[in-house]
């Protein structure tokens, strides 16, 4: 059964994304800020330009750069089967997630 309701959201700071050689699935790490380190499955390219448009400084030179990442703090949601769904730095999160 689908649900409507949204998920809940989460806030951490990142620790890397990667790609996982054989199955080919992204994974980006996060110090969630209640549950600690968690790896979270997502869309690799479309999750990059993401990050590259709303922080800057993530695909240089048409390649992906994990150093310009490391450390943003984001507010990010998962969904149902726990994939990466949204997520925005924690300055540009509306009020409920900066409390």
């Amino acid at each position: 059964m689908k649900s409507n309701a949204k998920q809940r959201l989460h806030k951490g700071s990142i620790i890397a994304v990667s790609r996982e050689k054989e199955s080919g699935v992204s994974l980006l790490a996060i110090e969630d800020d209640l549950r600690g380190k968690v790896l979270i499955p997502c869309e690799g390219t479309p999750t990059a330009r993401a990050f590259d448009t709303s922080i800057g400084g993530v695909i240089i030179g048409g390649r992906f750069n994990n150093d310009g990442i490391v450390g943003v703090r984001i507010a990010y949601r998962v969904d149902v089967p726990g994939v990466l769904s949204e997520f925005t730095p924690i300055e540009d999160a509306d009020v409920e997630v900066s409390q």
